[in-house]
């Protein structure tokens, strides 16, 4: 895949757990993924450099963490973005 050609506007450093629960749970961590990049927010902090991930909490909450940017999650099967697995 050609790096180069991929715009930086489809990537924001909003990451979804792929261990959510589907149902109610990964709803909630999609609902939250999709208001922090329309509110502007996930721009915001990755302008300083700072990824937010959305992960599993005890039960069957969400939990979110503010963390350095990291190039290596891009390709973390962890984690997708917001608009699917890279």
């Amino acid at each position: 895949m050609n790096l180069s050609r991929i715009s930086n506007t489809s990537f924001k450093g909003v990451y979804l757990s792929t261990g959510l629960a589907p149902g109610k749970q990964y709803e909630l961590g999609a609902e939250i993924r999709d208001l922090l990049n329309k509110s502007g927010m996930a721009d915001t902090y990755e302008k300083k450099n700072k990824d937010i991930l959305i992960e599993k909490a005890p039960h069957n909450g969400i939990s979110i963490v503010i963390t350095k940017k990291q190039l290596s999650r891009l390709l973390d099967d962890d984690y997708s973005r917001w608009n699917g697995r890279f």
